[in-house]
């Protein structure tokens, strides 16, 4: 969040922090699969589902 301001206040674009943002958010639904995986759980809730 505080490298997102950054950059906003930096002159970032909208598109260019969404994009920052889904990145982020891929990368935390894959550590949280990982973690999921690696204690044999197979639901890590619905909003990670494909």
């Amino acid at each position: 969040m505080h490298g997102m301001s950054i950059q906003a206040r930096d002159g970032a674009s909208a598109e260019d922090l969404r994009a920052l943002a889904e990145t982020a958010l891929a990368a935390w639904a894959a550590e949280v699969r990982k973690v999921a995986d690696s204690k044999g759980e197979a639901d890590v809730g619905p909003f990670l589902h494909d």
